[in-house]
């Protein structure tokens, strides 16, 4: 009777430690799937974004991704590559797994959507991920975004200071300093014209978020409906007080001029 007692007890003890170990297990494997994420931490991203395939570098495009306990939006300057808008992600190792939520129209090749199964690398700030694979025309290629997280809020402009355009001296381009958007920001100021017996400001003033590339400068004007950048020419050498862009406030958007600007503060 005493044995039977005694057992009882040791199989009542033994229940209650397998539940406590097993107990112990589940918050660990739930708290791992919690903080998965934070192999890469949370923020917006600035970079770029480029295909290639052998014998193929395709263009750079001007990329900004935003993470944020599992999702993701993203913005590039070129229309659908690559093709971003927002969704979900998972990490699990050295693999980042995104899922899509936007719907697509069929006029461009889908194998730009951002989605699937990615390699990354994050090292001090600098986050890398790439993917393998092949469209629909079994073409093997890398898509590869390169991006970095600004180390505080404020993040520098490439470009600072006030600029006057040299033929007619009417337009002046204002650069900020620093800003706190996705994109750096300049003001486009023009002459004021009489419109109906008032004094306004020339056609397309206003702020405007800009991407610069090699060669190229994208401009979105915030007073647009149309929230798409547009890309121009765009040609200053490191260190010169002058530089040359394509007439992104022309009236006509097939307008090909190329206007000169000079620094004058």
């Amino acid at each position: 009777m005493v044995f039977v007692q005694i057992n009882s007890k040791w199989q009542t003890m033994k229940t209650l430690w397998i539940g406590l170990i097993a107990l112990v297990i589940g918050i660990s494997s739930c708290e791992k799937s919690k903080s998965s994420n934070e192999a890469i931490p949370d923020g917006t991203y600035f970079g770029t974004f480029q295909r290639t395939a052998p014998g193929m570098n395709g263009e750079i495009a001007n990329v900004s991704i935003t993470l944020h306990s599992g999702t993701w939006l993203g913005e590039s300057d070129m229309a659908n590559y690559p093709a971003l808008c927002r969704g979900t992600y998972e990490i699990e190792g050295n693999k980042i797994k995104l899922k899509n939520e936007c719907a697509w129209t069929a006029q461009f090749d889908w194998s730009l959507i951002l989605a699937g199964e990615y390699d990354f690398v994050f090292k001090e700030d600098n986050l890398t991920f790439s993917k393998v694979s092949a469209n629909t025309s079994t073409v093997s290629f890398i898509d590869t975004f390169k991006m970095s997280l600004p180390k505080t809020g404020l993040k520098k402009s490439p470009i600072e200071g006030i600029w006057v355009e040299t033929t007619l001296k009417t337009d002046t381009l204002e650069f900020s300093s620093e800003y706190d958007g996705q994109f750096p920001v300049f003001n486009l100021k023009r002459e004021f014209e009489i419109i109906d017996g008032q004094s306004l400001p020339g056609h397309f003033s206003g702020p405007y978020n800009y991407k610069l590339l090699e060669n190229s400068i994208s401009t979105q004007w915030f007073l647009s409906s149309n929230s798409a950048y547009f890309r121009y020419y765009f040609n200053m050498e490191p260190g010169e007080t002058e530089f040359k862009i394509g007439n992104f406030f022309a009236d006509s958007p097939e307008n090909e001029d190329t206007l000169t600007f000079v620094k004058i503060k």
